[in-house]
C-alpha cells in the first residue's frame, strides 16, 4: 500500500504534466547521459592480471566459435572443387586420355551362311582417340570345324592380319573369308580381338567383340527310312544316306549311329568301323551321295517307343572313333507293336547295350527250346516255324532236332504239320514250343584266326489267318537269338632259383631252420577275346615272408595284415601267348622252414586266383593257379625240392 507522500508527489507531477505553463528545463529533470560500453564491462578478476598470450589461449567463448565456422567453411569448398574435379576427369577423360572406349570393331558380313559355303567380311578398326595408334593388329578366331576357302579340306581356326598405325581419328579395315560348317540353325561365333600401342610406352592394348552368324543349311544332309512300327524281336533294318550339299568336296566325313537299349546290331553294308556304331568317309565329293544298311533287331516292351540317333560330321583328328565338328543330326523313332505270334527263346544274358545273347564256350553243347503263342483272336492255319543257323562255329553233322527236320543245304531246321501233327492250327491264346540241339565246334577245329566269336539263329513263324469276310492273310514273324562265346583265360605259376630276374640264395635242397630265396613266377595266357581289369591274388603260409623291392613291377604290391600278394596285371588280350608272349610277373620269397616239415615238400605260395571281365560277353572270368612248391621248375633232380634236416 502507498504511503501519503509517495500520492502527493503523483498528484503534484500530474498537474505539471496537464498543465499549459508546466517549466520541465529545471536540473532536477536533466536527463542521465549512457555509460561507455568499457564502463559496463564486467572484469573477471582472474583476467585482469593476466598476459596476452593467456589471455588468447582463455579468450571469450565468441572468438573460438568463429575458428571453427571457417575450417567448416573452407573444408566444405575443398571437398565441392575436387567432386567437380572429379566429375570432370569422369566425364572427359576419354577425349583427355588414351581408352579402349575411344576404340571400336565393326565386321560386316551376312548374318546368314548355308554351311560349306565362303563367308566372306571386312573387319573395319577404328580410332576415336586423340593420339595415333600404332602396330594395330586384327586376330580373328574361328569356331571349331571351320576350313579354309583357298583349301576347303584344310581346318582355318585362327587369322591374324597386321594394319600398321591408325591415325587419331582415322579408321583401317582388312577383309577374309572363311568356311563355317555346322548344323542347320546353328550359330557360330567369331571372335575378333584388336591390339595396339601408343608411342613409345611398349604397353599393348586390346580391344575385342564377338560376332554371331547363323548357320543356315548344314553341307551334310541325312536321309533315313525305315519302318516306323515293329513287333518286338522283329529284325528291322534302316537305310540311310549320306548327302553332300556343297560345291567342294568334303575330307574326313564319319557317320556315328547311337542306339536305344534292346536294339542287337547284326550286320551293315558296308561293314561298320567299331561294332555297328562308327563309317568312316575319307573323301566325300560334292554333290556324292553314300547309303550305308543297318540291320538288326530290337528287344522291347509293347507299344513302346526307340529313339535311334544318327550323326554326321567332320573326323576328330585324334580319334577316328569321334566326331570333331557335328555337321546334321537326325533321330528315327520306331514304335514296338504287339506281335500276332509271341516267339519266347531260352533265357539269355542281358548286355549293357541291352541287347540278349546266350553265353556258351566253344566246344561245348548247345540245347535251344523255342517256344510260341497265338495273340490273334482267330486261328493260325498251318503254322511253320523254320530255323535257320548262321556263322560257322556249329558242327553241322551234329544238329539234332525233336520232331522236326534239319536241311543240310541251307542249315535250316523246319517243323510243320507233316512233322507234328499239333501244328496244324494254332488257336487264338494257344501256346506251342519246338526244340533242338547241337555241338559247336573247338577252338582247334576252328583255328586260330577267330576274335569274339558269335553265331545266330534266326527264327520265322508263317501261317495264315481267315477273315471274317473269308479272305485269307498271310502273316510272317522274324526273331533272332545270339549266342557268344566266352574266352578261355590260362595262367601258370612256378617257383625259379637258378633263372629269373633276382639273385636266389640259401641250400638247395632246403634245409630246416635255413633260410632259402626263391623266385615266383606267374603266367597268363588268353584265346579268343580280350579280358581287361585282371587280378591276381595269392597268400603266404606263415614260414614264408615277401621280399621288398624284388618284384619285376610296382603292379606287385604285398599286405603284410593279410599275408595276401596281388598282381594288378590288367588287360590281357586275345591270343596272348600264342600270337605274343605270356604276361608275367616275377617275385622273391624267402622261406624258413621248421625241423616238423622235413621230409616234405614245402609250399611257397597258396593256390592263387585269376579274376578278370570278358569285354565281348561282358562276364566275368574266374580261374584258379595251383599253389607254387619249392619243386622249382629250373632244377631236374627231384629231391632238390625235399626239405632236408
Amino acid at each position: 500500500m502507498q504511503s501519503e507522500l509517495d500520492q502527493s508527489k503523483i498528484e503534484a507531477l500530474k498537474k505539471r504534466l496537464y498543465s499549459p505553463n508546466a517549466d520541465f528545463s529545471t536540473d532536477d529533470n536533466e536527463r542521465r547521459s549512457l555509460k561507455s560500453q568499457e564502463q559496463i564491462h564486467t572484469v573477471v578478476p582472474e583476467w585482469e592480471h593476466a598476459t596476452l598470450e593467456e589471455r588468447h589461449e582463455e579468450g571469450p567463448k565468441s572468438s573460438k566459435s568463429g575458428k571453427w565456422y571457417k575450417i567448416f567453411f573452407f573444408s566444405s569448398l575443398a571437398f565441392c572443387l575436387g567432386a567437380a574435379a572429379l566429375a570432370a576427369v569422369y566425364l572427359f577423360s576419354d577425349k583427355l586420355f588414351i581408352s579402349s572406349k575411344n576404340v571400336d570393331i565393326v565386321l560386316t558380313s551376312a548374318v546368314s551362311v548355308a554351311g560349306g559355303e565362303a563367308v566372306p567380311f571386312s573387319v573395319s578398326f577404328i580410332n576415336k582417340n586423340r593420339v595415333d595408334l600404332e602396330d594395330v593388329e586384327i586376330t580373328l578366331q574361328y569356331p571349331d570345324g571351320s576350313m579354309d576357302p583357298e583349301n576347303p579340306t584344310q581346318e582355318k581356326l585362327r587369322d591374324v592380319r597386321s594394319i600398321g598405325t591408325i591415325s587419331r581419328g582415322a579408321s583401317g579395315q582388312v577383309a577374309g573369308s572363311v568356311i563355317l560348317l555346322g548344323e542347320e540353325g546353328e550359330r557360330k561365333q567369331i571372335v575378333v580381338t584388336a591390339a595396339y600401342s601408343v608411342g613409345e610406352s611398349g604397353t599393348r592394348y586390346e580391344k575385342k567383340k564377338e560376332y554371331e552368324i547363323t548357320v543356315s543349311q548344314s553341307p551334310i544332309s541325312l536321309l533315313i527310312e525305315y519302318q516306323k512300327a515293329i513287333s518286338s524281336g522283329q529284325e528291322t533294318t534302316f537305310d540311310i544316306e549320306v548327302r553332300s550339299n556343297m560345291r567342294s568336296d568334303l575330307k574326313d566325313i564319319v557317320l556315328k549311329a547311337e542306339y536305344p537299349f534292346g536294339f542287337a546290331f547284326s550286320k551293315s553294308e558296308p561293314a561298320a568301323l567299331e561294332n555297328g556304331l562308327i563309317w568312316n568317309f575319307p573323301l566325300l565329293k560334292a554333290g556324292e551321295i553314300k547309303k550305308i544298311k543297318i540291320t538288326g533287331i530290337v528287344q522291347a516292351q509293347d507299344n513302346e517307343d526307340k529313339v535311334f540317333k544318327f550323326s554326321a560330321g567332320t573326323k576328330d583328328p585324334e580319334d577316328d572313333r569321334a566326331l570333331l565338328t557335328t555337321l546334321t543330326t537326325k533321330l528315327a523313332e520306331v514304335n514296338i507293336l504287339r506281335p500276332s505270334v509271341t516267339i519266347v527263346t531260352d533265357t539269355q544274358s542281358t548286355l549293357s547295350n541291352g541287347q540278349k545273347t546266350e553265353i556258351s564256350t566253344l566246344g561245348s553243347a548247345i540245347s535251344n527250346n523255342i517256344s510260341f503263342s497265338n495273340n490273334l483272336s482267330r486261328d493260325i492255319l498251318d503254322p511253320r516255324i523254320e530255323v535257320k543257323i548262321k556263322g560257322n562255329l556249329h558242327d553241322r553233322s551234329s544238329i539234332k532236332p525233336a520232331a522236326g527236320f534239319y536241311q543240310s543245304s541251307n542249315d535250316t531246321v523246319y517243323w510243320d504239320r507233316s512233322t507234328e501233327q499239333d501244328l496244324a492250327v494254332l488257336s487264338p491264346g494257344e501256346q506251342g514250343s519246338v526244340s533242338f540241339s547241337f555241338d559247336t565246334l573247338t577252338l582247334q577245329e576252328i583255328g586260330r584266326n577267330i576274335r569274339n566269336p558269335g553265331l545266330e539263329y534266326e527264327i520265322t513263324i508263317k501261317g495264315k489267318v481267315v477273315s471274317e469276310q473269308g479272305s485269307s492273310d498271310n502273316i510272317e514273324i522274324k526273331s533272332v537269338k545270339q549266342i557268344r562265346f566266352a574266352t578261355a583265360l590260362g595262367g601258370l605259376s612256378q617257383a625259379l632259383y637258378k633263372t629269373g630276374p633276382f639273385t636266389n640264395t640259401g641250400p638247395i635242397p632246403p634245409k630246416a631252420e635255413q633260410k632259402t630265396r626263391y623266385t615266383i613266377e606267374w603266367q597268363l595266357n588268353n584265346t579268343v577275346n580280350h579280358v581287361s581289369n585282371v587280378e591276381v591274388t595269392a597268400t603266404l603260409p606263415i614260414y614264408v615272408q615277401f621280399v621288398p623291392n624284388q618284384a619285376s613291377s610296382t603292379n606287385v604290391t604285398y599286405n603284410e595284415l593279410t599275408r595276401t600278394i596281388s598282381w594288378k596285371a590288367g588287360e590281357v588280350s586275345a591270343y596272348t601267348g600264342f600270337e605274343s608272349d605270356y604276361k608275367r610277373a616275377y617275385f622273391q620269397v624267402e622261406m624258413l622252414p621248421s625241423a616238423s616239415q622235413v621230409g616234405q615238400i614245402p609250399v611257397l605260395v597258396n593256390a592263387a586266383t585269376v579274376v578278370g571281365v570278358d569285354r565281348f560277353v561282358e562276364q566275368e572270368v574266374r580261374i584258379g593257379l595251383v599253389s607254387v612248391t619249392t619243386q622249382a621248375a629250373d632244377i631236374q633232380a627231384n629231391q632238390a625240392a625235399i626239405l632236408a634236416p
